[in-house]
């Protein structure tokens, strides 16, 4: 939902938004580990890095403090500190969280976020419902062979909330209508699609991964088919109310309180792919869902790093077009540094191939990403004929055009014109 301008809020609304939104849980939801300790909650410090937990949060003073770095605050404070949000826009997400009015919503407003509050609220109850059949031993047998031979662990399954969704063609809607959800209700959230007048479930035989946004409520689901002749192989919902995934990023929530301390994200392509990388111990790796990035993304993904690697597979279709969408990461003022996994290998293969000490020293020499253009173009052996070398000069230009400071502008121009045997000027014309 859109933050709306707000002019004025006033205090007794802000205590009530404070009053009714516990801290341990926001903190908690927002990715941090608090364990009880007494009557305080602590935790290793999300904002620096430590090995001794320093960070103290009490429920009872509804406030948190940090020994070592000196940060400190109410709920409020934390979520703009912690994700970067202003104070008009903590303040409602807060009373979303909670369903408090604020002032200036008029009712569609407040029927709009009553309406999302509750499509999320169905969006949980799937996610249950997906779990559930992928635990029980009958019905879920097909889909925990497929996730044992793909080595995902039992842990991975509970982290990731994994689910399944069945065969029958109204499973899931006949199941959520016995709840108390209207057919609207899982139209509205892609949960069901009607087709030739006849409604169906939109996932059938297909292991489940819930999509979860940046405040940690479930907006979406992706399904990877089990039969080995079934179209697609990899079905996402639609763009919904919830849901628009050039605004999305798999694992973002689970992996932001890792992106804060390290100020690095490590970009995949797919949900195993994250998986595998969490399941070695990489706790700092999200999905684009095999979407183009988008200037949203670079938005989120700037609230809580600096630098952002991006791990392509050996598949080279598409890249160009791929590296285009991440010249936004660059206009938002973040560090590119891209991968290049040979063989055609995605990270999930890779890794159970060579193991996760192998990934890291390919990691630890990722290219930035005007020498990832222009290696790419060297190996092609395109650089040869004029009009790719033309073409070439062009896409390295519209990555240099988002390059803020002047002294790594000037460095990059040197090492383009050198590469490409050209002079300096006709670079930075």
């Amino acid at each position: 939902m859109a933050t709306r301008s707000f002019n004025h809020i006033p205090s007794e609304i802000i205590d009530e938004v404070r009053q009714r939104n516990d801290i341990a849980e926001v903190i908690m939801e927002c990715g941090v580990p608090l364990k009880l300790s007494g009557k305080n909650y602590k935790a290793c410090c999300p904002f620096h890095d430590e090995k001794t937990p320093s960070f103290t949060v009490s429920s009872e003073k509804q406030m948190f403090y940090c020994f070592g770095c000196q940060m400190g605050g109410n709920t409020i404070t934390f979520l703009q500190k912690y994700e970067n949000k202003p104070f008009i826009e903590s303040v409602e997400w807060l009373a979303n969280r909670v369903g408090v009015p604020l002032p200036t919503q008029d009712q569609k407003s407040k029927e709009r976020a009553k309406k999302r509050l509750n499509l999320e609220e169905l969006n949980r109850l799937a996610t249950k419902y997906f779990h559930r059949n992928l635990l029980d031993s009958k019905i879920g047998e097909k889909a925990s062979i497929y996730l044992k031979n793909r080595q995902v662990s039992n842990s991975s399954i509970r982290t990731f909330q994994v689910g399944y969704a069945t065969r029958g063609s109204k499973d899931l809607l006949e199941d959520a209508i016995r709840r108390g959800s209207s057919k609207q209700q899982l139209l509205d959230v892609g949960l069901i699609k009607d087709n030739e007048n006849r409604t169906t479930d939109r996932f059938r035989d297909r292991v489940i991964f819930p999509i979860i946004d940046e405040r940690g409520a479930p907006v979406a689901f992706g399904g990877r088919v089990l039969s080995p002749d079934a179209v697609p192989k990899y079905l996402n919902t639609a763009s919904t109310v919830l849901y628009d995934k050039s605004k999305t990023l798999y694992n973002l929530y689970g992996a932001r309180s890792a992106m804060q301390k390290t100020r690095q994200a490590i970009l995949v392509e797919g949900y195993f792919d994250v998986i595998r990388l969490s399941q070695e111990g990489v706790e700092n790796v999200i999905a684009s869902l095999g979407t183009s990035f988008s200037e949203s993304h670079a938005g989120l993904l700037k609230r809580f790093v600096d630098e952002v690697f991006i791990v392509f597979d050996g598949d080279t279709a598409g890249i160009r077009a791929t590296v285009r969408g991440l010249n936004h990461l660059v206009k938002a003022g973040l560090k590119v540094r891209v991968m290049m996994l040979s063989g055609g290998q995605d990270p999930d293969a890779f890794v159970l191939h060579h193991g996760i000490d192998a990934f890291n020293e390919r990691l630890a020499s990722a290219m930035n990403l005007v020498e990832f253009q222009i290696r790419r173009a060297v190996e092609t052996g395109g650089l040869r004929q004029i009009d790719v070398k033309t073409q070439v000069l062009k896409d390295i230009a519209d990555t240099l055009s988002h390059i803020k400071s002047r002294v790594e502008l000037d460095q990059y121009i040197n090492y383009t014109a050198q590469e490409l045997d050209l002079d300096r000027a006709v670079i930075w014309q």
